[in-house]
């Protein structure tokens, strides 16, 4: 599963939308598509499994968190 960084990870159901560089590599390198799940890390102990919900255009990703829970 792809795994991407964000500053702050929301409450199971949210939208989060990932920054300009996260957004580029998801969705020109890595070619990712609406309904892909990812992995997404905070650096403070917290991760979410979240899929993408929503492309707008080249730079603006919005994903949907499904499950948040903390590292250990």
């Amino acid at each position: 599963m792809r795994t991407f960084f964000a500053d702050e990870l929301p409450v199971a159901g949210a939208l989060l939308t990932l920054d300009k560089n996260e957004t580029r590599h998801a969705l020109q390198t890595l070619r990712m598509q609406v309904g892909d799940e990812m992995r997404l890390l905070d650096g403070r102990g917290r991760e979410a499994l979240a899929k993408l919900d929503e492309i707008k255009g080249r730079n603006s990703a919005v994903c949907r968190i499904v499950e948040l829970k903390e590292l250990e």
